[in-house]
């Protein structure tokens, strides 16, 4: 395309361009625009020059290294840049001073060099005007933030549906905080792993997409964060928990279990909560608590590339044992001190055949000073709670 000239390609069926200087021209000052739809395609490459856009720069003397104004509004492009050049922007060391715009289609765009997918030519990447995207898949990198048409910063969202590769999007329907936000879907196809890469400006409002494939509705939701990370799934049928008390007394055995979700798999439980014993919290463990407190199991089970996690909660509390019916062991006589006597006490819970430690499982107190009868008074501590006495002699 001439400097200065417009053109408005329109693809029908496969094509393919390679250039050694560049794939297709489009020098600053000229203007293009590509569509075609779901299964025409324009592969287009070059041996040192951008697959779209500008030429290398030393081979032309630095001319015509910079790119124009390119609109890709449908089709199935693959553009890749040869050496150091972007695969659709700068040549070698070229600018993209003006608008590359994607507002539909399914573009890929790549270099075999240190570039970028998407802007200037190497030494150059971030030397762009504006990228644009209002729609389309895009699987690229990008020399400068692209924007939406309201100037927002959109980032990558990715989206993996469970169907054939190359399916196309028949519809999209995308809302943030209950605002729909507009997409353009011409000739949007998922990639060779069912994967599609949208790009949304953050919310800190859920963000969902209601998309058709292949005749099938899916809905899908998540996040959208300031990085190219984000990934939107669907969510698993209802999990929920049973088989958990709202009440334990200590030395129960706690074991929930869980059903429901979409897929199939092992189900993870883990435990938080405060240890009213310890005065300790613990988080996220895998192991189910033992000591009297408060706390909460939650069952995951986990999900995969279309499916977020299924989880499901509930609190139980774990109350300190009575010792109330605990065998304790006669007591030696004890000798005359002058003040109150605290004889060593041995105190176990028969039913469950555990000693109990003296000290951090009960307190031992006597009010007798005097020689003649006396009683020890054994309080509960810890996970234990309640009082029993033992007589003795001083």
């Amino acid at each position: 395309v001439a400097s200065g000239a417009t053109a408005n390609i329109t693809l029908e069926g496969e094509n393919r361009l390679y250039g050694r200087g560049v794939g297709m021209l489009v020098p600053e000052g000229a203007n293009i625009t590509i569509t075609g739809g779901a299964t025409d395609s324009l592969t287009v490459s070059a041996l040192t020059g951008a697959g779209i856009g500008g030429r290398k720069g030393e081979e032309t003397t630095y001319a015509f290294k910079d790119c124009g104004n390119v609109t890709i509004s449908g089709g199935v492009i693959n553009a890749t840049g040869g050496d150091l050049s972007a695969g659709i922007g700068g040549g070698e060391y070229g600018f993209a001073n003006q608008t590359i715009h994607i507002a539909g289609g399914t573009v890929t765009a790549a270099t075999t060099g240190a570039g970028v997918g998407i802007g200037g030519g190497y030494g150059n990447t971030g030397v762009v005007n504006k990228i644009q995207i209002t729609g389309g898949s895009i699987h690229s990198t990008f020399g400068k933030r692209p924007v939406n048409a309201s100037g927002q910063s959109v980032y990558k969202t990715t989206l993996t549906l469970p169907t054939a590769e190359a399916s196309a999007v028949e519809s999209l329907a995308i809302k943030q905080g209950g605002v729909t936000i507009p997409y353009n879907i011409t000739a949007m196809n998922t990639d060779v792993n069912g994967k599609l890469y949208l790009y949304l400006p953050t919310s800190a409002s859920q963000t969902t997409a209601t998309i058709k494939v292949g005749g099938t509705t899916y809905q899908y939701n998540g996040i959208i964060s300031a990085n190219d990370s984000n990934v939107l799934k669907m969510d698993q049928a209802l999990l929920s928990i049973s088989n958990i008390n709202s009440a334990y007394t200590f030395g129960e055995t706690i074991s929930p279990m869980a059903s429901g979700g979409t897929l199939s798999g092992t189900v993870a439980y883990t435990y938080s909560g405060t240890d009213a014993v310890t005065g300790g919290t613990i988080t996220n463990s895998a192991t189910a608590p033992i000591n009297a407190g408060s706390y909460t199991v939650t069952a995951t089970l986990e999900g995969n590339a279309y499916y977020h996690d299924a989880t499901a909660s509930a609190s139980f509390t774990i109350n300190s044992k009575n010792i109330t019916g605990f065998s304790v062991y006669d007591i030696a006589n004890q000798t005359y001190t002058g003040t109150a006597v605290v004889p060593a006490v041995t105190v176990k819970d028969t039913v469950k055949n555990i000693t109990l430690s003296a000290g951090t499982d009960y307190t031992v107190s006597c009010p007798d000073v005097n020689a003649g009868a006396a009683i020890a008074i054994i309080t509960g501590k810890g996970n234990y709670t309640g009082t029993l006495t033992k007589s003795f002699t001083i």
